[in-house]
């Protein structure tokens, strides 16, 4: 168990379950990554750690 200040922690909406709540933050992180990146479709780039968003970002 984890404990977090109540600013860092948001309210599922009802038609959302906890296995997409889950993905809300590595998604955000790896969709980031790819805007800040300026990669298009077609260049090369080098991987240099595998976490799950960096797994997202390859395959969004």
């Amino acid at each position: 168990m984890t404990v977090v200040k109540e600013h860092m922690v948001h309210k599922l909406p009802d038609q959302v379950s906890y296995e997409q709540g889950a993905l809300v933050e590595p998604v955000a992180v790896a969709l980031h990554a790819v805007r800040q990146s300026k990669l298009k479709s077609g260049d090369t780039c080098v991987v240099l750690a595998w976490v799950q968003s960096v797994w997202l970002s390859f395959n969004a």
